[in-house]
């Protein structure tokens, strides 16, 4: 959606001769085309605002697949296993993942956890990387949407430009008459 308001912007700005707003404006003397710079200008940051958004969402989504990746190795842990019994930790493997989880929790602003070989523990550890990960997903969420108001807002503001533009011309060529 980002690359198909690209064209219209290209049109205004042929149009209006400067593809930003600035001291270039004051030398039109068309309102017409100084209010299509401006559309144009809050069409381009909303622009790059979403895109942002978007670079933070596929952070997001990075960091809740490594959350399901940690569940499904503590997981395997578990199998099979009652909450009372203790699991295998050859060359301690369960205490290294526990180390590189709560490495990766802190380095994303989340407070690490505790983790035994108790099957009970481990299954309160799966809970806490669950809500962990449901809470970045409702951040994912928030962030859609706010792309969507933010592409809702390039698409007006493009129109308007274009529409400004052409009040332009039409004035132009009546004058021209």
């Amino acid at each position: 959606m980002i690359d198909g308001i690209n064209n219209q912007n290209s049109q205004v700005d042929a149009a209006s001769g400067s593809n930003r707003f600035g001291p270039a404006v004051f030398n039109t003397t068309s309102i017409e085309l100084v209010f299509a710079q401006l559309q144009m200008e809050l069409s381009k940051d909303n622009k790059e605002l979403a895109r942002e958004k978007i670079n933070q969402i596929k952070a997001d989504q990075d960091v809740q697949k490594k959350f399901t990746d940690y569940v499904v190795k503590l997981r395997n842990y578990t199998n099979g296993k009652k909450d009372d019994d203790n699991v295998d930790n050859p060359n301690k493997g369960l205490e290294n993942l526990h180390a590189e989880i709560n490495q990766f929790l802190t380095s994303n602003g989340f407070d690490g956890i505790s983790l035994t070989t108790k099957v009970k523990d481990i299954n309160l550890a799966i809970q806490s990387l669950q809500n962990m990960q449901e809470t970045v997903g409702s951040s994912v969420q928030q962030e859609m949407l706010l792309i969507q108001d933010m592409m809702s807002k390039v698409s007006s503001y493009s129109q308007g430009a274009a529409s400004a533009v052409n009040k332009a011309g039409d004035t132009l060529t009546a004058i021209l008459r």
